[in-house]
């Protein structure tokens, strides 16, 4: 159907531009009919522009909203005759100086059983003179096209039929009071023009009338909707299952006009809607409303496919619109009302405050129906919990039930959890709120931030719940608060329509052959972001919003996590596992971008949130202050350390404020394994500072200070009794005792890489233990404890590289594993080549070895920019399922019950905190 609507629309426009063209030539200052008055009254559509030439240089290949409907399979005829007619208007100016400012109209009639045809209508400006009109036709088209003339009822008509190779076979036109009418089914042009003879045209209908005269001026096009008859059209796409809420458009009004405006990413439709003052219509029940900021947005779950919100403001008066428009009965409701022994109305409409919405979310494992669901906004949650139970228990008493088995429990966690009740009621949502709401289920109930939410199964509302929980609501994605800025603050009705998402839930509403188009053409479908509609009541009529964005970065689609914890910002830092000293289960800790640090629990519940003054730069340890098996955390930022108890409180005099700014993190030493805890940081006075666990500096440390600033973290190392403290500024590296005295002198100079740190192996030779690392330019660096130095060479690469000198295959022999810009390359303990990957981002981040409990391991790799993670087996291959989301260091545990499976945990760039399960 849709390549017929193509192929008649454009062909249209080309014989009727042609025909125009010579028209206005031959023929000057003459009255004609506007064309309206030929569209006949069975219009479902009516498309109007006086600016033609303008319309179509606006669907340029710059056009972002062009672009991605041209892209369309189906749409390829539309493509080939747009450029056709830009083609004709540049090859001859004065064809488009000639209909500029003329009106040109396309309707959509029904030809048949569930058949539809376009008429193509322009308004000449004159009545020219018929013969030369045919002269011209005769010119122009008798190349390809034979052309029949009959006459009917005195109006001459144009059957043209193709004698060679043309795209299109056969159309009828006719040249009636300066319209040119133009069809590919004749009955359509005849229709025209019988309506055109008959004086009553559709601008005589009190609806269109009213609409008509608040149509914009200055427009790409003005959009005509006639709701009555619009669903026949629509019906024929939907499964049968479905077709009543298509039925629904009827009771909606009677015509509305939108004002069409086309920029390069968007696509606006605006105008009113009104219907016949004698008539019942379901905008009438929303008019007796204040249009309202929605809410509802921040309960609603960030995987949605849709929604559809309803501002209530005066319960009691929609309460009686929707009566009136029922026509005043509601058999289903005094059913249910006898079943519960109370006014279930009453109750729902007492503790109504102003929102109502079925939403369609996109959970896993959840079918089409349980992933429906119905929320409104309450006057309070405890008052509503109140009003809902004494109804429960009213039917319970009724019905000789018990109450008990109604209510259980989800538990998120240990600690947190949410009563859910069993509601014997079905489809509460659309008897006492109305038919659009016919959706929704009514089984199960929770309540969430006042809202309470019904849906079709315990598992969907704990779901619906859990989403909340971690803060994974539409409102807080970025990408949906950025298209939400497009919209009007104010609405009656706000419906959002995901397009962004795997089209699998259309096949349960889309008639096989309509889905398979949609299916066929997902790639180009997926490029818009969404689709918005908002109803405003504005006296006696509606002003519709709709709005279409191309945005092709979106990512609706989620990623395949065990959960997701939103976070205020992105996350900063590698996300550390920590020990609860009271359950011994596992909790994350993790910094965002504004410095902000969580304690996030193996459920992915926020325990607690606390702000810094700056980032973190230390690892994050976990120490035993006072030696009782309790557990702090410790810290650096840039000016002080912390050390935090597990409910995010300072320690004792923490935090201790440092004598001059950090240039390295923080690093902690337990020499003897006592927990007599030693710390050592270096600051911007080239000192390296030894404290004590309070922080006080340590009695005994007598380190006068380094040449230049020291970057790396500072490293302890023993062998056998002997202690050496390590560290290094940009050319010279130090090895000093616990008291800061030098202990090893190195007998070279050279640059050390900013990035890195020295690891301690045992020569397998000589059996002596010495310090392997990197220089500036990436050679490898050996540094025995009597300060004798080895460099050896190595293919240069940049300072900031990043390097790794550790057993990957688990040969008990090191490898040496670097990462430089986007470049991964691992080197056998020979330093021979065993692989290397380069990656689309400029720059990875720093590798992690992982080893899992059966010594199997692996190589964790981050593309930021892409937003990819990866781990990558000893022999260069990706490991199965990678690469995943995810834009942060990561770090791989089990947390929580055992699955049988680890837990990934990484940042990602939408300020998720993600946990995966990997094998």
């Amino acid at each position: 159907m849709s390549k017929k609507v193509v192929v008649i629309g454009i062909t249209a426009l080309i014989i009727g531009l042609l025909t125009a063209g010579y028209f206005f030539i031959r023929a000057k200052n003459i009255p004609v009919s506007p064309p309206i008055n030929a569209v006949p009254n069975s219009a479902m559509l009516i498309v109007e522009s006086n600016n033609l030439p303008g319309l179509l240089e606006s669907l340029s290949d710059t056009n972002f909203i062009w672009k991605g409907i041209r892209d369309f399979s189906d749409f390829d005829d539309l493509a080939y005759q747009v450029k056709y007619l830009k083609q004709l208007f540049a090859g001859d100016p004065a064809v488009a100086a000639m209909t500029e400012g003329n009106t040109f109209m396309v309707s959509l009639h029904p030809t048949g059983k569930n058949k539809f045809g376009f008429l193509y209508l322009l308004g000449a400006g004159t009545k020219g003179n018929l013969d030369n009109i045919t002269d011209w036709l005769n010119e122009n088209i008798n190349e390809q096209f034979n052309v029949t003339e009959r006459e009917n009822d005195g109006v001459t008509f144009y059957d043209a039929e193709t004698t060679g190779t043309a795209r299109y076979k056969k159309f009828t036109y006719a040249i009636y009071e300066g319209v040119v009418i133009f069809s590919f089914n004749s009955m359509l042009v005849e229709e025209a023009v019988d309506q055109a003879k008959s004086g009553e045209a559709i601008t005589e209908n009190p609806s269109f009338k009213k609409i008509a005269a608040t149509r914009g001026k200055n427009v790409a096009a003005n959009i005509y909707i006639n709701y009555k008859l619009l669903p026949n059209l629509l019906n024929t796409l939907v499964v049968k299952e479905k077709s009543g809420l298509v039925q629904m458009l009827k009771t909606l009004s009677g015509w509305s006009v939108l004002d069409l405006n086309i920029k390069q990413d968007e696509l606006m439709l605006y105008g009113f809607s009104a219907g016949d003052e004698k008539e019942k219509s379901w905008f009438k029940v929303m008019n007796g409303q204040t249009p309202a900021a929605f809410h509802i947005e921040e309960i609603i779950p960030n995987n949605s496919l849709f929604f559809m919100a309803m501002s209530v403001d005066k319960p009691e008066i929609y309460k009686k619109d929707l009566n009136d428009f029922r026509g005043g009965k509601n058999e289903r409701l005094n059913t249910i009302n006898a079943r519960a022994g109370i006014d279930v109305g009453k109750i729902f409409y007492s503790i109504l405050n102003n929102e109502l919405g079925v939403i369609k979310t996109n959970f896993p494992m959840l079918t089409d129906k349980d992933n429906t669901f119905f929320v409104m906004n309450t006057k309070g949650t405890s008052m509503a919990e109140d009003e809902l139970v004494k109804l429960l228990k009213s039917w319970a008493a009724n019905e000789n039930k018990s109450f008990e088995g109604i209510k259980s429990q989800y538990c998120v966690d240990k600690e947190m959890s949410f009563p859910v009740y069993n509601c014997p009621f079905e489809n509460l949502p659309a008897i006492l709120f109305g038919d659009v709401f016919g959706e929704a289920g009514s089984s199960w109930f929770a309540f969430y931030n006042n809202y309470v939410i019904f849906g079709n199964s315990k598992e969907a509302v704990s779901k619906f719940l859990y989403a909340n929980v971690l803060q994974k609501v539409l409102y807080l994605d970025i990408d949906y608060r950025s298209y939400r800025e497009s919209l009007s603050a104010k609405a009656n009705a706000y419906v959002w329509v995901n397009l962004a998402i795997k089209p699998e839930f259309l096949s349960g509403y889309l008639d096989e052959k309509t889905y398979a188009a949609v299916k066929n053409n997902f790639s180009h479908i997926n490029k818009f972001q969404a689709l918005a509609m908002q109803f405003t009541a504005d006296q006696d009529m509606i002003f519709s919003n709709i709005f279409l964005k191309f945005n092709p970065k979106v990512h609706w689609e989620e990623p395949k996590t065990v959960w997701e914890s939103r976070l205020d910002t992105c996350v900063a830092i590698k996300p550390k596992l920590v020990i609860n000293h009271e359950s011994s289960e596992k909790e994350i800790f993790v910094q965002d971008m504004n410095n902000n640090i969580y304690l996030i629990n193996s459920a992915g519940r926020i325990m607690w949130k606390k702000s810094l003054d700056e980032r973190i730069t230390s690892e994050v340890y976990q120490v035993d202050y006072y030696k009782n098996r309790k557990l702090q955390l410790l810290f650096s930022t840039r000016s002080k350390i912390y050390m935090l108890d597990r409910l995010g409180n300072p320690v004792e005099k923490y935090p201790v404020e440092l004598r001059a700014p950090s240039t390295n993190g923080l690093a902690l030493f337990d020499y003897d394994n006592n927990k007599d805890y030693r710390m050592f940081i270096a600051c911007s006075d080239k000192k390296v500072y030894a404290m004590d666990k309070d922080g006080k500096l340590l009695k005994g440390w007598d380190f006068s200070g380094t040449d230049h600033n020291v970057y790396n973290p500072v490293q302890h190392f023993r062998i056998e009794d002997k202690d050496y403290i390590v560290f290094s500024d940009s050319l010279r590296t130090y090895v000093v005792d616990r008291k800061g005295e030098i202990r090893v002198n190195i007998k070279e100079y050279f640059p050390i890489s900013p990035n890195n740190i020295f690891y301690l192996e045992q020569e397998p030779k000589t059996k002596k233990h010495r310090m392997v690392g990197s220089t500036s330019e990436g050679k490898i660096v050996y540094i025995d404890f009597e300060g004798a130095v080895t460099i050896a060479e190595m293919p240069a690469r940049s300072r900031n590289h990043y390097f790794e000198f550790k057993d990957f295959d688990g040969d008990t022999y090191n490898d040496y594993i670097f990462v430089d810009k986007n470049k991964l390359e691992v080197y056998n303990y020979e330093r021979s080549l065993l692989f290397t990957h380069q990656f689309e981002d400029e720059e990875i981040l720093r590798p992690v070895l992982f080893i899992f409990p059966d010594n199997s391991r692996r190589m964790g790799i981050v593309s930021p920019m892409k937003e990819e993670i990866y781990l990558f087996e000893y022999s260069g291959e990706i490991y199965e399922g990678f690469p995943l989301r995810g834009a942060t260091m990561f770090s791989i545990s089990e947390i929580g019950k055992s699955t049988g499976k680890f837990n990934l945990l990484v940042g990602s760039k939408n300020s998720f905190l993600y946990n995966y399960a990997v094998q």
